[in-house]
């Protein structure tokens, strides 16, 4: 009993394991926070940038010659590309 207990966890462990290592990837999340109003950022997803796939975004508060963008949540995932347009 104690080897097909100990054989069963080995699997169990081992299920688990894999599953793991074949998560599917998180996404990063680029989210305005809408405190511009009108001037808030606009954020489109999967856009072909400069020939590659990338997250652009556009919009944005004009104050002088300085550009403001603000975000609830700015998460960029590993080899994940972001343009500002």
């Amino acid at each position: 009993m104690a080897v097909g207990a100990c054989l069963e966890l080995k699997i169990i462990c081992l299920t688990g394991c894999l599953a793991w290592g074949f998560s599917a990837p998180v996404l990063a999340d680029i989210t305005p926070d809408g405190s511009l109003g009108n001037e808030a950022s606009r954020v489109t997803t999967n856009v072909q940038v400069k020939g590659a796939l990338a997250d652009l975004i556009e919009g944005g508060a004009t104050r002088g010659e300085n550009l403001f963008h603000s975000f609830a949540e700015f998460n960029v995932g590993e080899l994940q590309r972001v343009y500002f347009a």
